[in-house]
């Protein structure tokens, strides 16, 4: 069986893949879902938060497996794991990008967002006083983010999301 290493998107947090984690794990694969810095139950001050610091948790998790992973990013996630497979491509078996941003070289993942005219997140992002962070208008995580999940889900992940 394989070990997943599993990635988060924005906002979110490895809580995210509380449902996914025990599928995973009854065909017998074992599973890691890390906090990225800043995001989930990690207090890294957004101050010091990177793209860079991002790939270097991921990379750790990388290093503590004696086999090579499946790294699966979703959304931003997606940009983390692209990263962190350039810097330990031989801890990686396999790259899956699941719903996620994949970034050629000197792209930026919010000017490759700008050209999703289809998109809510965007328009609907509010900034934090100091531009340091952003956060998504309530109202919109349903059908901008979690519209393939239940009320109940929504609302436990509404509680959960860190700007």
């Amino acid at each position: 069986m394989s070990t997943f290493v599993l990635v988060h998107g924005g906002w979110n947090g490895g809580w995210c893949w509380e449902k996914v984690v025990p599928l995973l794990e009854e065909t017998g694969h074992k599973v890691e879902a890390a906090d990225l810095p800043g995001l989930g139950d990690d207090r890294t001050p957004i101050s010091e938060v990177s793209l860079q610091g991002y790939a270097d948790r991921i990379a750790q998790v990388l290093d503590a497996q004696p086999e090579p992973v499946v790294l699966v990013g979703h959304s931003s996630g997606g940009t983390v794991i692209s990263q962190t497979a350039e810097q330990r491509p031989d801890k990686v078996k396999l790259l899956v990008h699941l719903a996620a941003f994949l970034l050629r070289d000197g792209e930026v993942l919010f000017s490759v967002g700008e050209n999703d005219t289809g998109s809510l997140i965007l328009p609907n992002l509010v900034m934090s006083e100091d531009g340091s962070s952003a956060t998504i208008r309530e109202d919109v995580i349903k059908e901008g983010l979690l519209h393939d999940c239940s009320d109940e889900d929504v609302e436990r992940a509404k509680s959960r999301f860190v700007p």
